[in-house]
């Protein structure tokens, strides 16, 4: 089998722990040629090897694990099995406090932001005789719910809010950047969307109705985590200050 990793060439080493060379992993990865049975098979790959390797070092599977997430050339079903694995580690929530997986949710969720779709072409009437055809470059939050990689994201936003927002045993300092990555994080997520959807999204997840719902409860928290955060991110007129 080969090794995605190269034998840890992309690995350098300090006094405490590995550090992981990202750009030297990236060309790794790019240099493997996918093959026609399997989509992204170098992926499945190194989800194994990081299995191997979290036996030996943690610190250095959780960090692999982060930068792995979400990389668009991975399958949703491959994105939640890392996510998860993630979250399962002891030291997982460690890291989704100091912004490494909210960079990579931010690299996903401003890509997710920012493409473009054209809306199928709309019969106008057969009297007018002429078709309508609208680039769409706001999505609504519904929009941005419906299809697979979006709704991932959100599940993965609302997986890291729950963990970044509860305040018991947290000193003062760590709450501090807590906040600070979860604006960073906010503000790549609600980007370019109109006010009015963002915040009856915002309403509707953060409902007293869904306090009751098992999965409903996970929203509930992230949809309170969202309205204290924009009120950090929002200024007069409802735009976004800059961080």
């Amino acid at each position: 089998m080969a090794h995605i990793l190269a034998s840890r060439s992309s690995w350098s080493t300090t006094a405490d722990r590995p550090i992981f060379d990202l750009s030297l992993f990236q060309q790794q990865q790019d240099a493997i040629v996918p093959n026609s049975d399997s989509s992204f098979p170098c992926h499945k790959l190194a989800a194994s090897e990081l299995m191997s390797l979290g036996k030996l070092d943690k610190t250095a599977a959780i960090q692999t694990f982060i930068w792995l997430f979400p990389h668009p050339h991975c399958a949703m079903s491959e994105l939640d099995h890392l996510f998860w694995g993630l979250i399962a580690l002891e030291e997982g929530p460690k890291y989704l406090e100091h912004g490494v997986l909210g960079y990579r949710l931010g690299l996903l969720t401003t890509l997710v932001m920012h493409c473009e779709r054209k809306s199928p072409e709309r019969e106008l009437g057969a009297d007018q005789g002429e078709r309508e055809k609208k680039k769409e470059t706001e999505m609504t939050a519904e929009e941005i719910l419906g299809d697979e990689r979006n709704a991932f994201t959100l599940q993965a936003c609302m997986t890291m809010f729950d963990y970044l927002l509860r305040p018991s045993g947290r000193k003062e300092s760590e709450v501090g950047e807590v906040r600070r990555v979860c604006k960073e994080v906010l503000n790549r997520f609600f980007e370019g969307k109109r006010d009015e959807d963002v915040v009856g999204y915002i309403e509707r997840v953060g409902s007293e109705e869904l306090r009751g719902e098992a999965e409903g409860m996970d929203l509930f928290h992230f949809g309170r985590g969202v309205l204290e955060a924009k009120e950090m991110l929002t200024g007069e007129g409802g735009k976004e200050v800059v961080i």
